[in-house]
Parts: structure tokens; sequence; C-alpha cells
């Protein structure tokens, strides 16, 4: 954003962005929509790993209350926080 205003380019009128992915490091709620403000898109988060070649691990929808896990390319293992066993299927946990 810096570089752009410094630039004197408004994304919003000098370029053609729809959707943004935005990844590598998590981000409050305000930077969320100083990016989609500045920018004039929508902002969706993502998870990776450096580790993990390819899309990725996980994507935020438009409902944007959660992140979906891609499920043909990893296994995951819901674990309750507190005891850090696997948990059943449909109840709360954290994933790892």
């Amino acid at each position: 954003m810096d570089v752009l205003s410094e630039h004197q380019i408004d994304p919003r009128r000098d370029l053609r962005l729809r959707i943004a992915y935005l990844g590598a490091e998590p981000y409050s709620e305000e930077v969320r929509r100083r990016v989609e403000g500045f920018y004039g898109v929508k902002v969706f988060n993502s998870y990776g790993l450096s580790e993990m070649n390819g899309p990725g691990v996980a994507f935020e929808c438009p409902e944007q209350s959660g992140m979906h896990i891609w499920e043909d390319a990893y296994l995951v293992e819901v674990v309750d926080p507190q005891t850090l066993e696997p948990v059943p299927s449909a109840r709360s946990g954290n994933w790892c």
C-alpha cells in the first residue's frame, strides 16, 4: 500500500483487482478491513506452510466464518484442546 501510494497509483482506479487471498502471517480484522478499503476488494484468509507445497492447507469461503481444509490433500485430526486427545466426529476441538 505504501509503494502504490508513493507512486500515486490508485488500485481502485488503476488496477482490475476483484479479490485477494492473504496468507503467510495471521492478520486482524482491522488489517483485513484496511486492505479491503485501500484496494477495493474482498479479502480472504488462507493458511499454508512452506513445508506443504501446493495450494496451501485451508482457505476461507465467501461466508468468511472459518477455514475450509483441502480434504483431498490432507488428513485432519481434531483434538481436544485440553487433553490433546482425538475427539469423535461432530465434537469441537482444535485441528492440528
